[in-house]
């Protein structure tokens, strides 16, 4: 065994590859899973036996949970949170017609809102962790309330749809998500133009992974692909809660700084693989969390056309993980006694988020238009929204 071990590996092969071999040499019933497997790969080539144990590996160390494409319900709830911000500060200070494009009715008290998405995404190799390329589709449907003066209250349901396929060393393997998320959010307008917002939000993710494993056909030494595949759902919950000041440049220019923080739990349920002969992993239940810092920027100007108001604006925000491991993947192949090597990796801490927006008011409607791009170590996405609100 030793000698078909220095045969196959050289120092490029991984340190999880030489560990599952040894796995694999040690299993004792020759019927399992595991056993069969070894068998296999001792009917390929030199490439293919070790694109057999790459494949079969876990490797897909994203969870879909997390949000592939950057989740943007977030994004959007905060952008609508914003806009109101501006109308409450400015009808405190006086100024509501002239300062925040609040239309001609400071009476406005309701507010139903709707907000389509589309979204990519694209993470090269990190740290030997194959990367992807993601894209997103869906929309956000929203009720909120002016309370009173000071309090907006709200409510908000997000259906994304998320479509993943790996690269590298997974080429070809694919994991598809179905989320449904409940939000619901406040602002509470403090005094001296100071204010705070929250913003709490549920999710169900529903998961579909297939990923190809390698078999010899013949004893000509010839390959295909099996595709082993999974069902899940994963649960998300999150809490977020800025602090901010909004400081009146001009009559037509507001500048608000933000800071605060977001905390986020993820349970990924276990699952067994199908549709392969021997190569259907176990993966066992596995739960996680994230705790953020949130540094944010947003300038806002606000013209005005006859009755029309047009308010652009500009924003950014970093976000940093203070808090928050890989999970951990507890992997398993029948005949061995314990979880398959997993190459540990230490996630990405750092997102940043630049976009521009356009919004239009006229009387009870709002109209707009938002564009992000997010950037972290070898990652980046896009996503634009548009928004359609009916105040009454």
């Amino acid at each position: 065994a030793r000698q078909q071990q220095q045969q196959l590996f050289d120092k490029s092969t991984s340190q999880e590859a030489r560990e599952f071999y040894t796995q694999l040499n040690n299993v004792t019933d020759r019927n399992s899973s595991a056993a069969r497997f070894m068998n296999n790969i001792g009917r390929m080539d030199r490439e293919h036996a070790l694109q057999a144990i790459d494949r079969i590996l876990p490797g897909n160390e994203h969870p879909i949970g997390e949000s592939l494409v950057r989740n943007p319900t977030s994004e959007i709830i905060g952008g609508l949170i914003a806009q109101a911000d501006t109308q409450i500060t400015a009808t405190r200070m006086g100024n509501a017609k002239s300062a925040i494009g609040s239309g001609d009715d400071d009476t406005l008290r309701y507010g139903v809102w709707g907000s389509p998405f589309y979204g990519t995404a694209c993470q090269e190799t990190y740290k030997g962790v194959s990367g992807y390329k993601a894209k997103s589709a869906g929309g956000i449907v929203g009720f909120d309330s002016l309370v009173n003066d000071n309090l907006l209250l709200g409510a908000a349901y997000s259906l994304i749809n998320t479509q993943m396929s790996h690269q590298d060393k997974k080429i070809g393997d694919k994991t598809n998500g179905k989320t449904n998320i409940f939000s619901l959010y406040s602002l509470y307008n403090l005094t001296n133009n100071w204010f705070t917002e929250a913003i709490a939000s549920y999710g169900i993710t529903r998961v579909r992974n297939s990923e190809g494993r390698l078999i010899a056909t013949d004893v000509r030494r010839n390959t295909a692909l099996e595709t082993a595949a999974a069902k899940y759902k994963s649960i998300s919950y999150s809490g977020q809660l800025l602090t901010g000041y909004n400081y009146i440049a001009s009559e037509k220019l507001m500048i608000t700084p933000t800071i605060g923080f977001r905390y986020s739990q993820f349970k990924d349920a276990g699952y067994t693989e199908t549709g392969t002969k021997f190569q259907n992993l176990v993966v066992k239940k596995r739960s996680y969390n994230k705790f953020e810092g949130i540094l944010g920027l947003r300038t806002a100007a606000t013209l005005k056309a006859n009755k029309v108001f047009l308010i652009p604006e500009l924003h950014g925000y970093v976000n940093h993980a203070f808090k928050g491991k890989a999970p951990i993947i507890d992997a398993r192949l029948d005949g061995i006694n314990e979880p398959l090597p997993t190459k540990s990796v230490k996630p990405v801490k750092t997102f940043f988020t630049v976009g521009t927006g356009f919004t239009t008011k006229y009387n009870m409607m709002e109209c707009g238009i938002i564009y992000n791009v997010n950037i972290a170590n070898k990652y980046i996405g896009h996503q634009g929204s548009l928004k359609v609100k009916v105040n009454f």
